[in-house]
């Protein structure tokens, strides 16, 4: 048993001092003597020790749960946004404003109220509490989930990937209304970090969700769900990357293409070459084409195994997860869509396949019912997807050319074979007599005369001019020819602006003959947009070799053909640029570059020999 300083100790207290007060004797039979009473000090001790024992028990039962729940609360850590690089699809820093909050909630108000109820026994106000916070960090993580995984573009396709959040949209600058996504999360997390917060909210079902708010940012208001942010909801955000060339060599290695076996016909009427006359130097000569072409047993073993390959992969088990994916790297083809029209409309499936919300309104904006709009994009796409893996498989065969519609047979192995001597007067053409000559001559004479153009108004003001002489070689190259049927009779360029890399903003304007007053018709042209010059060129090859659909189909076929040099000029460049860049010095072709990549060599050459001539 504890003895009486102990109980007093423990309670707080001093124990009361005990004193010896001295015994008064007095003389018997005076009065009756007074005697002390024994003094029973163990009662008094037992009867204390019974009365204060329970409340000192009580206080350090009281005790040791607070301390306990002390501990508990405080070796509770919380999730931490996590910082990603500026190369990364979502740029999202630190949020010291956010970690701030989080540290309030463990070291304020929350921790005071865990041990109010630890020191009350309140048991389930303590598991609200504990679970407020495994809410909150939850969260916390899935959104660090979000971020990390946005970040391995070799699995995830983020063009193709959902990071719209919800249904929020925003005005931009130009007054386009645009879905709110991830990417304006972040922007206001790193310019206004104090806008965002978190918030705790109860379902109908009292289920607690905690949100990233943002608060009055150029965005307007708005929140994220994080609680939902979860694995599964993560997935279907991020699309698996499709890869064409991947699928179509990996199919290849498995099921090797067929021999390409030639014929040496490839002139209009089954001859082995054709002569066009071309302006080389200023010169106007003849210019012999010889090559191959395969045969038509190997056209057909060929493509009917690039429709046996696109029908396979269609019907893998992730092809639907990979759908969003293969839309999207079609989008970017430029062997697949002939108009601007087409690619806008798979533009829109390819949103629709993204959300909900997406689907709905193509459904509403094609007057479908929701089960008709799913149906139509799945057909539609699967169908465009089809076409793009037949496509990569005849490509990869390297038999074939894109004529603007599909793939047909190229010529291989092509040769030029250059006349020294020049055209005599009697034998000269008025220009190249073939659409593809045509076509190419004015293409790299047109971009020469534009380049010379927009040079020349680099330092000028807005609405600096360019005419007349001054604009003598896009004037001499346009001058006799045909714009809407109609002769070409004088040309005007105007600055009406910069471009976000320095450059001039030009505008064209074609004056053509209206009557025999020649009283000039006024035609703008936009040389800084690649559909508007072409559409120009086309418009003057049409002129001059008819609006039939045989020429239109050699007139886009031609400018495709100028195109893709063009680009595998630039991919050669890249791949072999010491080597080429030697090659193009001397102007000799180099036997140690790949056969393959001769005729992109060769129709560099021409321009550069076309440019040459424009500059002089």
């Amino acid at each position: 048993m504890a003895t009486l300083d102990e109980l007093f100790a423990e309670a707080g207290l001093s124990a009361p001092q005990r004193t010896n007060r001295g015994r008064t004797v007095t003389t018997p039979g005076s009065y009756e003597a007074p005697v002390e009473g024994i003094q029973d000090y163990g009662a008094f001790q037992r009867g204390f020790t019974a009365g204060i024992t329970p409340g000192l028990i009580k206080k350090k039962k009281i005790d040791i749960r607070v301390d306990a729940a002390a501990k508990q609360f405080d070796a509770l850590k919380l999730n931490e946004l996590i910082e990603t690089s500026d190369t990364d699809p979502v740029e999202f820093k630190k949020n010291a404003a956010l970690r701030g909050q989080t540290l309030n909630l463990l070291k304020g108000e929350l921790r005071s109220d865990f041990l109010k109820a630890a020191r009350n026994n309140d048991t389930q106000s303590m598991n609200n509490i504990l679970g407020q916070l495994s809410n909150l960090s939850e969260g916390i993580g899935n959104f660090n989930t979000f971020l990390t995984e946005s970040q391995k573009t070799d699995q995830y396709d983020m063009e193709a990937s959902n990071y719209r959040i919800g249904d929020n949209t925003y005005t931009d600058a130009d007054g386009n209304v645009k879905p709110l996504t991830f990417n304006q999360l972040a922007e206001v997390n790193n310019t206004n970090p104090r806008a965002l917060s978190y918030v705790q909210k109860k379902d109908e079902y009292g289920a607690v969700d905690t949100f990233l708010t943002v608060k009055n940012s150029k965005y307007g208001s708005f929140e994220v769900n994080i609680s939902d942010l979860n694995a599964a909801q993560i997935q279907n955000k991020l699309a698996l990357n499709a890869d064409y060339g991947t699928e179509t060599a990996s199919h290849i290695k498995n099921n090797p293409i067929v021999d390409q076996n030639t014929t040496g016909f490839i002139g209009p009427n089954k001859t082995s070459s054709y002569t066009t006359t071309e302006v080389i130097n200023g010169k106007n000569v003849r210019v012999t084409i010889s090559g191959k072409k395969i045969t038509e047993k190997t056209d057909d073993l060929n493509r009917n195994n690039a429709r046996a390959f696109a029908s396979k992969s269609i019907g893998e088990d992730d092809f639907n997860e990979l759908m969003p994916s293969y839309l999207n790297k079609t989008l970017k083809r430029t062997d697949v869509f002939s108009n601007q029209e087409d690619k806008d409309n798979y533009k829109a499936m390819l949103s629709a396949l993204q959300t909900k919300q997406g689907m709905i309104n193509y459904a509403n904006n094609n007057g479908l019912s929701l089960d008709q709009a799913k149906q139509a994009v799945k057909d539609n796409v699967n169908s465009v997807i089809q076409k793009s893996l037949e496509n990569e498989y005849l490509k990869r065969t390297g038999s074939y050319e894109w004529n603007g519609e599909e793939y047909v047979p190229a010529v291989l192995d092509r040769k030029r074979s250059v006349s020294e001597a020049p055209v005599e007067e009697d034998d000269k053409d008025t220009g190249p007599t073939t659409v593809t000559s045509f076509m190419e001559d004015i293409f790299s004479k047109f971009n020469a005369a534009t380049s010379g153009a927009s040079q020349v108004l680099k330092d000028s003001p807005i609405d600096g001019i360019l005419e007349g002489n001054d604009a003598q070689n896009t004037l001499t190259l346009l001058r006799g020819k045909k714009y809407n049927g109609k002769l070409i009779t004088d040309v005007k360029y105007t600055k009406v602006g910069e471009k976000p890399n320095g450059e001039p903003d030009l505008r064209l304007q074609v004056f053509t003959q209206t009557g025999d007053d020649e009283i000039p018709q006024k035609s703008l042209v936009n040389i800084t947009d690649a559909g508007s010059r072409r559409e120009f060129l086309e418009n003057i090859a049409r002129s001059k070799f008819g609006s039939g659909t045989t020429v239109s189909k050699e007139i886009a076929e031609a400018y495709t053909n100028i195109q893709t040099t063009r680009s595998e000029v630039q991919g050669v460049f890249g791949i072999y640029s010491d080597r080429l860049r030697k090659t193009l010095e001397t102007g000799q072709w180099d036997d140690n570059i790949p056969a393959k990549y001769k005729a992109a060599f060769d129709a560099e050459m021409d321009r550069k020999a076309a440019q040459d001539f424009d500059d002089n």
